[in-house]
């Protein structure tokens, strides 16, 4: 099975439409699954509830979303200390995938 972490702007570039139509086969085929932290989650609930984004989809649509990730996603603590990304928002994700090679 091959593992894979999203960024959480291609998440949100997914709900708002563009043109990320790939990622449903990645959602419906199990031969992928989906990583993600209890850190990402909040980070998408925090992006997504910001008014600019608001007009774009409705209240519904983002619990349905989330509902998806947290469906078809395996949640994992991280806790790896990184601290390299040039955005050190995303340092999270490399933890994540750094636990990934471990487990």
């Amino acid at each position: 099975m091959l593992k894979l972490i999203i960024d959480t702007n291609i998440w949100i570039s997914f709900l708002i439409g563009k043109n990320l139509k790939g990622l449903h086969y990645f959602l419906q085929d199990n031969r992928f699954q989906i990583i993600t932290s209890n850190e990402q989650i909040s980070e998408l609930i925090d992006v997504l509830s910001r008014p600019k984004l608001q007009k774009y989809f409705s209240k519904v649509q983002v619990i349905d979303f989330l509902k998806l990730i947290e469906l078809k996603s395996k949640i994992v603590d991280h806790k790896a200390k990184i601290d390299i990304c040039r955005d050190p928002k995303d340092n999270y994700l490399l933890g994540m995938a750094i636990k990934m090679l471990i487990i």
